[in-house]
């Protein structure tokens, strides 16, 4: 706003900007704190921790995946005992700049998953030791791992209420167009699918 007056008239236009723009930013900011400016990177705040200053674009705060740190490739577990199949998905991830952790079946997945902590995991349903539908209910049942998200992958149909109840974020059907996978990677994980995803 131009202000052609005095000097005094010009320094209360300037307080009063001054004034808005703080208002704006408590606005934005949600009434927190701006003392480092505003490009100051917004606090998300978790249950009795401190907040942690993260980038709005890895993680939404309306969004239940964990955050990861800004810059690292996504770490998918893949749980297949197949072995074609699961060298298939896992080239498939690092042509989508994601890093893959292979395994061939559910045994010791709570210690598996507890170790190299994925951002999602990919679960086959038919494995040597324990089928895919148990191995999510048991990590839905450890708080530790709870949090993290998995994709089911099945050549046969399992309903909606069945899903549910191991606590699944989504399916997949067998077998699978190396784009509708990575839809549903990118969905689960909040990223956006592009026509570019579509190659491969």
């Amino acid at each position: 706003v131009l202000c052609c007056g005095r000097p005094h008239e010009r320094q209360q236009q300037r307080r009063k900007e001054n004034t808005l723009t703080h208002r704006r930013m408590n606005v934005l900011y949600g009434g927190r704190s701006t003392a480092t400016g505003p490009t100051s990177q917004p606090a998300l705040w978790r249950d009795g921790q401190q907040p942690a200053i993260l980038s709005l674009s890895c993680c939404q705060t309306t969004s239940k995946v964990p955050c990861r740190e800004r810059g690292r490739m996504a770490r998918i577990l893949i749980v297949e005992d197949e072995v074609a199949q699961r060298s298939y998905i896992a080239t498939l991830l690092r042509h989508h700049n994601y890093e893959p952790v292979q395994a061939e079946d559910a045994r010791s997945i709570l210690d598996l998953v507890a170790e190299i902590r994925p951002d999602l995991i990919l679960l086959d349903v038919v494995l040597p030791s324990l089928s895919g539908l148990a191995a999510a209910a048991l990590i839905r049942s450890d708080t530790a791992v709870s949090d993290i998200p998995i994709i089911i992958m099945s050549g046969h149909h399992i309903g909606r209420d069945e899903l549910d109840r191991a606590g699944v974020t989504d399916f997949v059907q067998k077998p699978f167009r190396g784009d509708v996978l990575i839809a549903a990677v990118k969905r689960t994980l909040g990223e956006e699918f592009t026509p570019r995803d579509r190659e491969f």
